[in-house]
């Protein structure tokens, strides 16, 4: 998970959290697992590098 979130400002690792939490909450989740804060981490990361 370090490797994903590195280079990411604090505010990019915040809205990737916000994300995560959004699908968790969109799929009727209890918990923001793993994958889906990955998966938002990734997303962030390809965004801030584009």
């Amino acid at each position: 998970m370090t490797e994903r979130a590195s280079g990411l400002s604090h505010a990019e690792l915040v809205k990737a959290a916000e994300a995560a939490a959004e699908r968790a909450i969109l799929a009727d989740r209890d918990v923001v697992d793993e994958q889906l804060l990955l998966e938002a981490l990734t997303e962030r990361h390809a965004s801030h590098h584009a």
